[in-house]
């Protein structure tokens, strides 16, 4: 969504879809990151949980996450996710680190492993 008119559009348009009869989908929850107060600058978003029943098999339910959110924080949420991985990459190397010390006996950390880079 380009602004938050279009955002708020998007939201109303998904409600009235699952309030209709034949919606697969029931709403679990909503979650308004708008409303956070503990926003420290990263992105905003609009978070709606629903239940979604299969049309062919419906035994089969899931519970699906949309998420609505303005371009520019999309931008924002790429960047910050590429540094979330980094630091998840580092916690897990530094988590086999322990273990093979613990098994091993011997000291190392994390900067005397030597890593592929793919880039």
């Amino acid at each position: 969504f380009n602004t938050l008119e279009q955002l708020l559009t998007g939201y109303q348009a998904l409600m009235s879809n699952m309030n209709g009869a034949s919606s697969y989908m029931k709403l679990a929850r909503v979650k308004n990151g708008f409303l956070d107060k503990t926003y420290d600058g990263g992105y905003r978003d609009i978070k709606v949980n629903v239940i979604f029943q299969s049309a062919v098999k419906p035994e089969l339910k899931m519970i699906c996450e949309v998420q609505l959110i303005l371009s520019q924080y999309l931008n924002e949420k790429k960047r910050i996710h590429k540094l979330y991985s980094i630091e998840r990459e580092e916690t897990f190397f530094e988590m086999v680190v322990k273990e093979e010390d613990a098994n091993s006996g011997a000291q190392k950390e994390v900067k005397d492993l030597q890593l592929n880079q793919h880039f």
